[in-house]
């Protein structure tokens, strides 16, 4: 089984370990994970991937909404139109039930809070 391919897109490397630790506690075989730290980085990563047509392209994006070089749903819509076919899940600081709503407005897939992540870890 191919391990499934993620693009995190994540400027607080703090952010980006704990998520690294996550997806190494699910297990290691299950998952590939790369980073990027830009909106632009992300972009030209995926592309990049994409165009080798080898099984490195990514399955999901995990998305900040809060990034050096985009900020709010405006992350997405630049994301999207370069990318249109990727799942995206928003991973945002803000528990905001409306920013959710209009992120899948969007074309998220879904919106997971930060600080919920460590739930994950503990089940």
């Amino acid at each position: 089984m191919n391990p499934i391919q993620v693009l995190l897109v994540e400027d607080s490397l703090a952010d980006a370990g704990v998520i690294r630790h996550i997806f190494s506690r699910l297990g290691k075989t299950q998952w590939k994970v790369a980073h990027a730290e830009t909106l632009q980085d992300a972009i030209e990563i995926y592309q990049e991937s994409a165009a080798l047509s080898k099984p490195q392209k990514f399955d999901v994006v995990l998305l900040d909404l809060r990034l050096p070089d985009s900020v709010g749903l405006e992350t997405i819509q630049q994301f999207r139109a370069a990318v249109p076919n990727v799942p995206i899940v928003v991973l945002s600081g803000t528990n905001d039930e409306n920013l959710a709503m209009q992120a899948v407005a969007e074309g998220a897939q879904d919106y997971l809070v930060k600080d919920h992540l460590s739930d994950v870890e503990k089940s």
